[in-house]
């Protein structure tokens, strides 16, 4: 008997990687990561072009009420009531120190580098300390700067 090569006559597969799917898989895989990004939908509002408010002595001034004033470098260096804290040492700190006075005002000076949600999370602790108003200290910047 002979034997019969039928391996020289079964053709063999392409291994090769086709360029156009992995290019199309590309792309779909840029526009799902371009449009679930915050680049694209930023939430919140943009206060990028607002002007500040101007604040007359008519109209807001503080005459009998308490002022204490919080001053915000980052996260981790809060200057309050004459010592350094971070943000898990203010909120125990404001939560010994309740305020007494019904119309305490707190003025945060906060630097450029400081989040919004280091703002936020001192609002929360101010307010858990019972600050009924809460003012935000901001200097202008100068259109050379």
């Amino acid at each position: 008997m002979r034997d019969i090569n039928t391996s020289a006559l079964v053709r063999k597969a392409d291994a090769s990687i086709d360029c156009v799917a992995l290019f199309d898989i590309l792309l779909i895989a840029l526009m799902l990561t371009l449009v679930g990004s915050r680049f694209v939908l930023a939430p919140g509002l943009s206060m990028e072009n607002a002007p500040l408010p101007s604040i007359s002595a008519s109209n807001g001034a503080v005459t009998d009420a308490e002022l204490s004033v919080l001053s915000a470098k980052s996260p981790s260096m809060i200057i309050y009531d004459g010592a350094i804290f971070n943000m898990a040492g203010l909120f125990k700190k404001m939560g010994e120190n309740k305020v007494r006075n019904p119309n305490a005002v707190l003025l945060v000076k906060a630097d450029k580098n400081v989040t919004a949600q280091t703002i936020i999370d001192i609002a929360s602790a101010a307010k858990s300390a019972g600050f009924k108003r809460i003012q935000l200290a901001a200097k202008p910047t100068l259109p050379s700067e």
